[in-house]
């Protein structure tokens, strides 16, 4: 499992080139689940919101290039940000974009230094706001990983 860099390092590692932003992709975005049968997001809600927060990602028609090849399974997309979790087809390697584990002053916290440091290349958050947080992500963190750790489970021979 990678999440947000350790994501895109799993998706670099299978091939799959990154894209660098200008400025940071930073707040809270909707996702669609797009595989309600899948073992680990089969559970999660049909749309869910994830918070984001990084400067890199993956062009939408390069990963689309490599489902067509057989090398990924799309398994979330976002309608402003592209796509958020996909998957080797052989399950070794999921990778999320987002950050799931993220309470919610840690966005607060991240946008207090970056605003302090006034960097440029660092709007606000999308879809958040820092004076009165609320957490819309809960459901979809609790439930993302209680099923990657139910399926590491079941997967592993003792």
């Amino acid at each position: 499992l990678g999440i947000c860099w350790g994501g895109l390092a799993l998706a670099k590692t299978i091939g799959i080139p990154i894209e660098i932003y200008p400025k940071k992709l930073f707040g809270v975005f909707e996702s669609v689940n797009l595989d309600r049968q899948h073992r680990i997001t089969g559970e999660i809600d049909d749309r869910f919101w994830c918070p984001q927060s990084r400067f890199a990602g993956i062009v939408d028609n390069v990963i689309e290039l490599e489902r067509e090849k057989g090398n990924v399974n799309l398994l979330a997309y976002s309608e402003e940000i592209g796509y958020t979790i996909f998957e080797t087809p052989d399950h070794r390697f999921l990778m999320h974009l987002g950050h799931p584990e993220y309470p919610s002053r840690r966005l607060v916290e991240e946008s207090l230094r970056d605003r302090k440091l006034a960097r440029p290349d660092v709007d606000p958050p999308k879809n958040f706001d820092v004076e009165l947080p609320v957490n819309r992500w809960r459901g979809h963190r609790t439930e993302f990983f209680s099923q990657w750790i139910k399926y590491l489970h079941e997967s592993t021979s003792y």
